[in-house]
């Protein structure tokens, strides 16, 4: 699915609402092969939000990721639900070069992420699982894991 045309003015107010609401990092993932469960590393960004509305359109406009609900504990009416958009590996990187000129809190941690993301083709993993393997990242000391 591709997302609607973007103007700049959509950018930035997503890349605002990345620096104070998301997060960007590389996560373990478990990915199962035929016969066995390989341990890899993947990008993934996410925002989270109580807005609805907010989540919907952030999906809408970059057409990459998903959305979820998280119920909050407590007793009835204490807390607001929360909503979460999410995208993993190729489209978390489209979503990253989005926002990456307009993003200030988290501009240093877009930068290691699309790093992570090169690096990651270059040691040669399958297009068509986008994953790092716990063995590949070892022996690449310079692909730091981040978090933020």
């Amino acid at each position: 699915m591709q997302g609607c045309p973007m103007i700049d003015l959509d950018r930035a107010y997503l890349a605002g609402l990345f620096d104070g609401e998301g997060s960007v990092c590389i996560m373990h993932a478990f990915r199962s092969h035929t016969r066995s469960t390989i341990r890899t590393h993947e990008l993934y960004v996410g925002i989270g939000n109580t807005n609805l509305a907010v989540i919907e359109w952030i999906k809408k406009v970059t057409g990459v990721g998903t959305v979820h609900k998280k119920r909050c504990a407590g007793y009835p009416g204490a807390r607001k639900d929360i909503w979460y958009w999410e995208a993993r590996c190729m489209s978390a990187e489209k979503f990253l070069r989005i926002v990456q000129p307009y993003a200030r809190i988290k501009a240093r941690h877009i930068e290691e992420a699309l790093l992570f993301r090169i690096k990651q083709r270059e040691i040669g993993n399958d297009v068509r699982d986008q994953c790092l393997t716990l063995k590949r990242l070892n022996g690449r000391p310079e692909l730091c894991l981040i978090s933020a």
